[in-house]
């Protein structure tokens, strides 16, 4: 992986968590359930991008290549 992707996947890492971090004080808040969808929203669109850039950081699909 070179570097521009490991900052990227980096990045999106720490957005993950980040928006982690914010669904859990908003339930333990017991917030607004409009701003906790919002939130939760952006969570899995954060999670999907993490999933693009890792499904892109494996092994090559050619045996012994």
């Amino acid at each position: 992986m070179t570097d521009v992707q490991r900052e990227k996947f980096a990045r999106v890492m720490r957005e993950v968590d980040e928006l982690e971090e914010q669904v859990s004080e908003l339930e333990t808040a017991g917030a607004d359930l409009a701003k906790l969808k919002l939130v939760m929203e952006e969570l899995a669109e954060a999670r999907k991008k993490l999933t693009r850039l890792s499904d892109g950081c494996g092994p090559g699909k050619t045996p012994g290549a």
